[in-house]
């Protein structure tokens, strides 16, 4: 509910910032300690759990993958933007949460459909 209301009600003690769910603000306060998160194939550290999961994709397959060239990655938006850019196609959402089931085993999380269009209006920007 807090993701239609933009509740936040909790807040970090050291800089203010404020999250909807409790794990977010936990997370948050592991940086502020320094905690880092390590890779167990690779050793390799990260300061957040998000940007480890992405790490992780190199090690067991990227969950989307171009079928017209070798190009990979771990963002749907990002794979969205090489498939219009670079081969001039597109997919349904369908589609991209079953590649994405296909190439994990898993279900995707799937963003709200204005944080994905504000995204992708942001990278054409970025690209003229």
């Amino acid at each position: 509910m807090r993701s239609h209301t933009g509740e936040e009600p909790f807040e970090c003690h050291l800089c203010d910032r404020r999250f909807k769910i409790k794990v977010q603000l936990n997370y948050h306060l592991q940086q502020h300690a320094g905690i880092k998160r390590k890779c167990a194939e690779c050793g390799k550290e990260f300061n957040n759990v998000k940007q480890l999961k992405i790490h992780s994709y190199k090690h067991t397959g990227m969950p989307y993958r171009c079928s017209m060239c070798d190009y990979g990655c771990a963002k749907r938006e990002v794979f969205r933007h090489h498939l219009s850019r670079m081969h001039n196609m597109t997919m349904t959402p369908d589609e991209y949460r079953a590649m994405f089931k296909a190439n994990t085993g898993r279900n995707p999380c799937v963003k709200p459909l204005e944080e994905l269009q504000a995204k992708e209006q942001k990278l054409e920007h970025n690209d003229q």
